[in-house]
């Protein structure tokens, strides 16, 4: 009897500590939003990556918290880090 071999499959490890690394930045209103810590324009409707430092990414996730609160909004303003993790929605 023959024995079957598994494929070996190789995944890619993500540092959760290093930084600066990438952020995809969500708008999800029909506002066109300048985010301020990095200066960015975002149309409404749109996502963008950008690398951010880790205090930056504080920042961001701080004030689009703030803006989600304010205008009532579940999932306006979204930062993603791209080890997974969803931030600023309230």
């Amino acid at each position: 009897m023959a024995i079957k071999k598994k494929p070996v499959t190789m995944t890619k490890r993500v540092d959760i500590n290093a930084w600066p690394r990438e952020v995809t930045i969500q708008n999800n209103t029909p506002f066109t939003m300048t985010e301020k810590v990095k200066s960015i324009v975002l149309e409404s409707e749109t996502e963008t990556v950008v690398m951010v430092s880790e205090s930056e990414f504080m920042r961001i996730k701080h004030n689009f918290m703030q803006l989600n609160l304010l205008r009532d909004w579940d999932n306006g303003l979204v930062v993603i880090d791209s080890v997974g993790v969803e931030n600023g929605d309230v």
